[in-house]
């Protein structure tokens, strides 16, 4: 009988998602779609031979995918899978959305399977343990086994090591010639000797200062025999994600993950930045390497780094460079005038670049400052305010992110005056590093059909007691590990509900108001069958779905005691009423009365929160680098 009614629908020219189609289905879906989710799988291969355009869409944009997904009709869509058009399953909805973005956990693992398109890929590459720096120096090798061992195998990841080094006339779209021959050449020269410090011989054969300027004693940044292939490497690594998230489907991919040493992001235009006391880890700047690289294939590219120290060498790149039309840099680190590499207090418009110091958490001294100023609270806030908002004005054909976990809670990368026992000046979580790339990925669905790659640049380890260990301690990289597999999640749109609370609820009286008036939103939202959908609110980026539930009328405002406690009494039978009338309008349409919702806006001072789219590094002293 289904079948039936669904044929004479057909007849009735209901495969056209306007016309008649309002009149049999005010949520305007086409015959098709409501077959597809309601029928069983035999009759739905039957539907399909009556079926004149299986690509006809809802008013909404979705396809029948779409809502099959929205349904998480697994066994229908691997079915369907070889019986309908390959390009149907990569189109994009009115919101921009595909399929993949629709769907909840266990349908986006069935969808990357069958599509690799819809897969984060994560790239690393032996040649980048092969790079050594000074004994006992954080910036080790064990960092990138610590960082793959958490995120590797992940649900909607592949994982690779196929991709060649860059080329020297790569390397030259963002490092002047001279540096890259210099580099060269010093690799022949470490082939058959020792290890040399790196920031010196910068000084000397390529900026040219006078001795009595030359860096003396430990350098941060050591050059090895291995070095060399692990920066070119590291460079062709990032270079060979950007290619495949600019390749179209079915063949590219939706994202990266690049997991490769050494760092880059203080490399600058001839490797050291002369303002700065060394060259903070780095070799080569992969990923604004990887930026010029990409230029080539589109008009314009955002980098965002959000290492806890300033990406002076990426600025440095793109003032030489000077592309403002086609090149944007945005930096949030920590900023108090000494604290590695000491810059990153302002902004330069005339270049797109954008900087956000934050002041360190050993600023706060006691009664001095409200918490919110400093930590992961501010951390989001002023991302959020101040980066998030040009960079969508930039409306960018790729996205890369230069992403440090030196920000993390204890992470050494982060300590005063590069103390590894010192104070902390940030202290980000696992949920931090999920909020930011969820961010991110969703302002790259917006901009760029979700082309965004990351890059690991800082993230050290906590210094902890080990007896064993030369000097009674060593570095726990566990931290790194966590905060690095809960990036990724957020690359793939992995859903954790988080219980922590949200960043704006403190004990500060200026941000109170604003906790107030977000828990007010949030029930609301809940009652309209919604639930809390904008990550800056909920710790962890995003939050497990919530499905259509009862309605129920907005919460009111907070009132004093007395006469209108008196008059709520009084107004009670008729408050109930209104709810039962809200619950009928929701069954019936789906939707929010105009009464209910014209006095949720009078209640509320901040704009209502958007539902969630779809159904549902530090060395020793002054030195700190990367």
């Amino acid at each position: 009988p289904r079948v039936e009614i669904l044929r004479y629908m057909l007849t009735l020219g209901s495969d056209s998602p306007f016309g008649t189609t309002e009149t049999l289905c005010p949520a305007g879906f086409p015959a098709f779609h409501w077959a597809a989710v309601s029928l069983g799988l035999e009759d739905i291969k039957k539907w399909l031979e009556l079926v004149p355009n299986p690509e006809v869409r809802a008013s909404n944009g979705d396809t029948v995918l779409h809502r099959l997904c929205r349904m998480a009709r697994a066994d229908v869509l691997t079915a369907l899978f070889p019986l309908l058009p390959e390009a149907l399953w990569y189109e994009r909805n009115d919101l921009n959305e595909t399929i993949f973005d629709v769907s909840k956990k266990e349908i986006k693992v069935i969808l990357a399977g069958l599509m690799p398109y819809f897969r984060t890929i994560i790239l690393h590459h032996e040649d980048c343990i092969r790079h050594h720096n000074p004994e006992g120096h954080q910036e080790q090798p064990g960092r990138i086994a610590a960082v793959l061992s958490k995120i590797d195998g992940l649900p909607c990841t592949e994982t690779s090591m196929d991709f060649t080094r860059a080329s020297l006339d790569t390397l030259c779209l963002a490092h002047s010639k001279d540096y890259v021959n210099f580099v060269t050449s010093l690799a022949r020269e470490v082939s058959t000797g020792k290890d040399v410090p790196f920031t010196p011989r910068v000084q000397r054969e390529v900026e040219r200062v006078e001795e009595g300027k030359v860096k003396k004693g430990m350098s941060d940044t050591g050059f090895s025999k291995g070095s060399f292939d692990a920066s070119l490497r590291a460079a062709g690594g990032v270079c060979h994600a950007v290619d495949n998230v600019l390749e179209p489907p079915p063949k590219g991919r939706r994202s990266a993950f690049v997991a490769v040493r050494p760092p880059g992001h203080h490399a600058g235009y001839k490797g050291h930045v002369e303002t700065c006391v060394s060259c903070g880890f780095c070799i080569f700047n992969s990923v604004a390497v990887a930026a010029m690289h990409a230029l080539s294939k589109v008009s314009k590219v955002a980098i965002l780094d959000f290492d806890v120290h300033h990406g002076n060498g990426t600025q440095e790149i793109m003032t030489v460079l000077n592309r403002p039309e086609s090149l944007y840099f945005a930096s949030a680190h920590l900023y108090d005038g000494q604290f590695y590499p000491g810059s990153g207090d302002s902004d330069d418009m005339r270049r797109n670049v954008v900087n956000v110091g934050l002041t360190p958490m050993w600023k706060n001294k006691a009664g001095s400052a409200c918490a919110e100023d400093v930590g992961r609270t501010a951390w989001r806030r002023e991302v959020a305010s101040k980066i998030f908002p040009s960079l969508r004005a930039f409306n960018p054909d790729l996205i890369l992110v230069s992403l440090g976990l030196d920000g993390a809670k204890n992470d050494i990368g982060n300590k005063k005056d590069g103390d590894r026992n010192g104070a902390v000046g940030l202290d980000l979580g696992r949920e931090d590093y999920m909020w930011i790339t969820t961010m991110c990925r969703e302002i790259a669905e917006i901009c760029c059909d979700g082309r965004i790659v990351v890059v690991l640049e800082g993230g050290y380890g906590k210094w902890k007691k080990n007896a064993a260990s030369p000097g009674g301690a060593a570095l726990d990289l566990e931290d790194l590990s966590i905060n690095a597999s809960y990036a990724v999640r957020g690359l793939t749109g992995d859903l954790v509900k988080s219980k922590v609370p949200s960043t704006l609820d403190g004990s500060c009286k200026k941000y109170a108001g604003w906790s107030i008036e977000r828990r007010r939103q949030e029930k609301f939202l809940e009652a309209m069958g919604g639930g809390p959908g904008n990550p800056v609110s909920d710790v962890g980026g995003a939050t497990e779905e919530t499905g259509a539930g009862a309605g129920g009328g907005a919460p009111t405002s907070t009132t004093s005691q007395g006469s209108q406690k008196s008059q709520e009494s009084q107004g009670s039978q008729g408050s109930r009423g209104s709810r039962k009338r809200v619950r009928k309008e929701k069954k019936e349409e789906d939707g929010v009365s105009e009464a209910e919702l014209k006095r949720f806006i009078s209640n509320t001072k901040m704009p209502a929160k958007k539902p969630r789219k779809g159904s549902s590094g530090g060395g020793a002293g002054k030195e700190a680098a990367v």
